[in-house]
């Protein structure tokens, strides 16, 4: 089964979440001091079939128990009646949300303490965290309702539940439209971005579902990448017989000068002591990983409008300490995030993606005529330039993806 997640950004609302979160998180702490004094009872219960064929999980199972023991009913009154005392009209899938989390994390941390006591108590003893950050999911009908942008939740004001409307960001929307057609949507988390909250929506979609990857024999086109430092990627779609119908070269200027700028800010104020500098280097973090989210996007997009049947990278490994004028641009490079997020959209598509070693495809000439002169050794000023033994001039890149 393959699952995905897309965050549908909230436009119009911020503080209305607060009194929310902070009842939520309340319950989920209460729910976890019970979940605690019962986890004798908890860890063994297993999922079983109904008498009518209905297939109960273990998580489902757990989540009954505890909600009999906090919850009163009208034939069976609660163990714990502070619970409806306290969170007073609590909706009930919100209730059985939090009562998940509250389980999930005392078992967690039940089976992180049994680890670290098999293992002779080596390092620091697990901790319970009393105040988890969690977040509440918002179940469709219950506490979740939407048509097109406009979302309506139901919220905590300080004294009643209520639906309140918010406003999701249109592009976000569109894209969902039109990317997941076809897909399983997942009740919504509420998650919190820097300064604005969103809602996380998981998509599922069945295997058989998914397009089929060709079998080697069947494959007609492929598309080379060649990832580098200087330019992020460059590709070339290449035929069955060797010819070579499409190259492109795909780069972030924009996003490189404003990372350069920064790294250099960041050199600045070390050079005036032991500087840490969290701000600076979190948006050269984010801009470096734009530039991966950019890069693995445009390649699966070349892909598809190419036709190709398999996309193939270089293996790289790169161990040891890395040294060099260039030691930090290495150091950043996020290589495998790049092949990762491309294997990933490029499933979706039936897209298959290869890997293939790395010696000598940057050595030797892409038309088999040896190896090649680079750089200051065949009379150029760039490294990026090469000369073949027959004397052509080519771009070093394109000749590796090739």
């Amino acid at each position: 089964m393959a699952i995905v997640s897309y965050g549908l950004k909230i436009t119009n609302a911020y503080h209305v979440f607060d009194a929310t979160l902070r009842i939520y998180r309340a319950a989920v702490r209460y729910l976890m001091d019970i979940a605690d004094l019962h986890y004798g009872d908890l860890l063994p219960l297993t999922g079983y079939i109904t008498a009518n064929g209905k297939t109960v999980t273990a998580q489902q199972h757990r989540q009954q128990y505890m909600e009999r023991l906090v919850h009163s009913t009208k034939s069976h009154p609660a163990e714990y009646p502070k619970f409806d005392r306290d969170f007073y009209k609590f909706p009930s899938y919100l209730r059985r949300d939090a009562i998940n989390t509250a389980v999930g994390n005392i078992l967690a941390y039940h089976s992180q303490l049994k680890n670290w006591e098999d293992g002779g108590r080596q390092g620091k003893r697990p901790s319970l965290k009393r105040n988890p950050l969690a977040m509440p999911c918002f179940y469709r009908g219950n506490t979740y309702l939407q048509d097109g942008t406009s979302v309506c939740l139901k919220l905590f004001d300080g004294h009643d539940w209520v639906w309140k409307d918010v406003r999701v960001r249109e592009t976000d929307w569109k894209y969902v439209c039109r990317q997941m057609a076809g897909w399983s949507a997942k009740p919504p988390v509420l998650t919190k971005r820097g300064h604005r909250y969103e809602l996380r929506v998981a998509y599922t979609l069945a295997n058989k579902n998914l397009p089929k990857y060709k079998k080697d024999k069947d494959v007609t086109t492929v598309l080379g990448v060649d990832l580098g430092i200087n330019t992020d990627a460059v590709c070339s779609v290449v035929q069955k017989d060797g010819t070579v119908t499409g190259q492109r070269f795909i780069d972030s200027p924009v996003e490189k000068d404003r990372m350069d700028g920064l790294l250099n800010t960041v050199k600045k104020a070390q050079q005036q002591g032991n500087r840490k500098n969290p701000r600076l280097w979190r948006l050269i973090n984010h801009y470096n990983e734009a530039i991966a989210v950019k890069t693995a996007a445009a390649i699966v997009s070349y892909a598809k409008e190419a036709g190709v049947d398999v996309i193939v990278f270089e293996h790289l490994k790169m161990q040891g300490k890395k040294r060099g004028p260039k030691k930090q641009r290495l150091s950043l490079w996020r290589k495998r995030d790049i092949q990762r997020r491309v294997k990933e959209m490029a499933a979706r598509a039936g897209i298959r993606v290869s890997y293939i070693c790395a010696v000598n495809t940057s050595r030797l000439a892409y038309d088999g005529s040896g190896k090649v002169a680079r750089g200051k050794d065949a009379g150029f000023s760039s490294a990026s330039l090469c000369r073949f033994s027959t004397g052509k001039v080519y771009n070093c890149d394109l000749s590796a993806s090739k």
